[in-house]
This record gives structure tokens, sequence and C-alpha cells, in this order.
């Protein structure tokens, strides 16, 4: 299934369920370069996912680090972890995601034994070459999979399930190596942080918000909170703040008759001159001319 754009709320969750709450699972095969500005935005979901890279080459984004991945290759992406993907040589991809609760529900042994661990961990993702063996038969499982979902119309739910829980069982018996091998990747407990102290520029983002404000929200000194900005988002508190302000002023643009003067009051910035300074820096025109262009195309 090829979708075009990640529609996400304003913590960046991913809007679009994947599966049902019958059988919460998920297959897609996606070419990264129809996708606007051939990539898919940052997002992140509850759900586990595997990525293989079918044809060409595409980079992921995780934190501060850009992954490049080529044909055969692929990444698992622990839940909750903020990730974007971009297209570098005609990518296209394949990928599964699926709940934890399709191997174990939480209240069982299996989930306490073989998938907690990795909930509670700091490993944010794991990559996966053809040069480790542990590595390519998780890689020959993935494909396994893909080609059960590939089969129209009779795609069976009880072979997804046995196949997900054979790949996981692989998965689990390498676990403390894969604890150590991604210690440089994005906590979770970081990710979690950065998630706080976005609800709270998105909430409060027409005050006057400093700094320490947004540290606050998640109880944190500023320079944890600039370092979980620049691992997560790959820029600063302030410049967050900064984009969903004129992101939240385009949309008043477009949907009120307030002037421009009054939208940038709203969205927190008192001065129009630096407001309509930093619109056109961002999105290339100035507001009036944003207004304009949305009135002649409605």
């Amino acid at each position: 299934m090829q979708i075009t754009k990640i529609i996400t709320d304003d913590t960046l969750r991913e809007l679009r369920e994947h599966g049902t709450e019958e059988f919460p699972f998920q297959y897609n095969q996606e070419e990264i370069k129809k996708y606007d500005e051939e990539k898919i935005e940052w997002h992140w979901h509850m759900e586990f996912e595997f990525v293989v890279v079918t044809k060409g080459s595409v980079f992921c984004l995780i934190g501060n680090q850009r992954i490049h991945l080529d044909t055969g290759e692929g990444l698992f992406i622990n839940t909750r972890i903020i990730h974007s993907i971009e297209n570098c040589n005609e990518g296209v991809i394949s990928n599964v995601l699926f709940s934890p609760d399709l191997i174990a529900t939480d209240k069982s042994v299996i989930h306490k034994k073989y998938i907690k661990e990795f909930l509670e961990s700091d490993s944010s993702h794991i990559v996966l070459k053809c040069n480790e063996k542990w590595q390519e038969e998780i890689l020959r499982k993935l494909d396994g999979i893909f080609a059960v979902c590939r089969r129209k119309n009779i795609m069976s739910e009880l072979d997804v399930h046995i196949r997900i829980c054979d790949l996981w069982m692989l998965v689990s018996r390498h676990s403390s190596e894969i604890v150590k091998m991604e210690k440089m990747g994005i906590s979770l407990r970081s990710q979690s942080r950065l998630r706080k102290m976005m609800e709270y520029i998105e909430t409060n983002y027409f005050e006057k918000i400093y700094l320490e404000d947004i540290a606050r929200a998640a109880n944190i000194s500023k320079s944890e909170a600039i370092r979980c900005f620049s691992l997560g988002m790959q820029m600063s508190p302030v410049e967050y703040l900064n984009q969903y302000r004129l992101h939240r002023a385009r949309i008043e643009l477009e949907t009120t008759e307030d002037s421009i003067m009054r939208i940038a009051v709203n969205v927190g910035i008192v001065n129009s001159s630096y407001f309509t300074r930093i619109f056109k820096k961002v999105y290339g025109i100035t507001p009036k001319e944003a207004r304009s262009i949305c009135r002649d195309a409605g």
C-alpha cells in the first residue's frame, strides 16, 4: 500500500491506524520519492517497525543519526521513537508495523520475559546488515513475511502471527547484544521528555515562553532540554517554538480575516516586521503573499 503523506498530531504521533484492533499489523511497500519532498516526515507511533530497502537506497533519520541503507539492508525501530526516512537513490522500502500486543498482551509471561525489556530499554533502533549472521536471518524472515503479505486476497492472519513471533524470538535471543550495540541511539526517556516539551510549546505558543519554561515542562535543566531537541529534532527548543508559531500563523492567514499584525500577536510574536522576516525565510513568501495565494486558490 503506497501513501504519499504522513499525518500527525501536534506531538508528531502518526494518526493513521496500523491494522485493526482485532489484528494490529500493517504491511506497506513505498516509493519514498512519491512523498512530499521525497521524504517521510518526522513521526512516531506505538508499534514496533521493521524496514527493509528493496530497491535503491534511503536515509533513515533517528535523533541526530543519519543512517544510510542500501538495497537489502534494514532497520528495526522501537516504539515511540521519532524518525524520518528520506529518498537517496530511487529508494523503495517494504515495512511492517505491529503492536507488541500482537505477540502477547502485557499481562502475559511472554510480554514480561521477551517484550518488556525492549519497551523499557534505551535501544531506539537496530541497523540490520547482511554481514552479521543473525541480522541476515532477521532480514530473511522479514522477506518471508513480506511475501505472505503480497499474496492477493489470501493473507493468513495466523501465518503472519506465527512468522512475527518467530521473528521476535530471534530478536529476543540477541537482546543483550542489541542493548549494548545501540546505547548511542536516542533513549526512550529522551523521547518522552522531548514530547512533553513539544506538548507544552504547542499548548502555550501564544504566550511569552522562555527556555526555562520549556525545560520545566519535562522537569529537566535547560542544557538537557537543548540536548533532547538536538538529538530528537536536530534543532533547538527556540527554533521549534518559532517553527510552530509560523505553522499556526499560516493556518490563521488562510482561515481568518485577522490583520497580519493581529495574527503575529496571536501566535506570540509581538514584532510584526520580525514576523514577516522569519515567515519569508521559512516559506519563501511574505504573510501577505501567502494569504493572497490562498484566496486565489479558493
